[in-house]
């Protein structure tokens, strides 16, 4: 069986015990393998709380991890649900390395984040360059004018977990502010899905309910 790379899987653990010292709380697709379920474990150990949303086919074959604090339970014919349910319920969006699941969510992140659909913070955890060939597509896409905002302007690159949290936290900020800054009759109103909680706030300003992290 094929195994992920210990880089990668260090960098999960990494990122799933920071979370949890920060007091912020852990959603992510609730697998229990690979990067996933590094950061489910890690997370855990050091006594955060981690929601996953899963598939129900997945739940079928028995991929879902036992340790988490609550499991979502999603159906469709595809990903459409699960990556709107993830979406609706994080305040920020770090990605570690990972296979066309983990693409799928952080392209349609980007597009809805640089389409204005969203104002995310979105960090991917460069480990070892992972993530340097979607930077340079971003670039490359802005350069010859097939996207308007530069890739800085959209989502941000970080090469260890603890700077990727970092960054978040402080994009998460910002967005703050900007909200805040917005008269109330230009907000747009938007229905969230049922399962979705309220947030609280820590004693950093982000919300403990929102670190999609997989």
């Amino acid at each position: 069986r094929r195994e992920t790379p210990l880089a990668y899987m260090d960098a999960s653990r990494e990122l799933g015990r920071a979370i949890a010292l920060a007091g912020h709380e852990c959603i992510n697709g609730g697998g229990k393998t690979g990067c996933m379920g590094a950061v489910t474990e890690a997370c855990k150990e050091h006594g955060g709380r981690v929601v996953g949303v899963i598939h129900e086919m997945w739940v079928v074959d028995g991929e879902e991890s036992t340790l988490l604090d609550e499991l979502i339970i999603v159906s469709g014919e595809g990903l459409a649900e699960r990556k709107a349910v993830l979406l609706d319920n994080c305040d920020c969006i770090l990605v570690l390395p990972g296979g066309c699941g983990t693409w799928d969510e952080l392209w349609q992140s980007v597009a809805e984040v640089g389409l204005g659909f969203r104002d995310l913070p979105i960090v991917c955890v460069n480990t070892n360059g992972f993530y340097t060939p979607f930077y340079d597509i971003l670039d490359r896409a802005n350069k010859e004018c097939m996207i308007y905002k530069r890739p800085e302007s959209i989502l941000r690159f970080e090469d260890t977990p603890g700077g990727a949290l970092k960054a978040a936290e402080e994009m998460f900020r910002e967005v703050q502010a900007r909200k805040a800054a917005t008269p109330a009759d230009a907000k747009p109103s938007l229905k969230k899905r049922a399962g979705a909680e309220t947030a609280s706030k820590n004693e950093t300003g982000v919300a403990k309910q929102g670190f999609l992290a997989g």
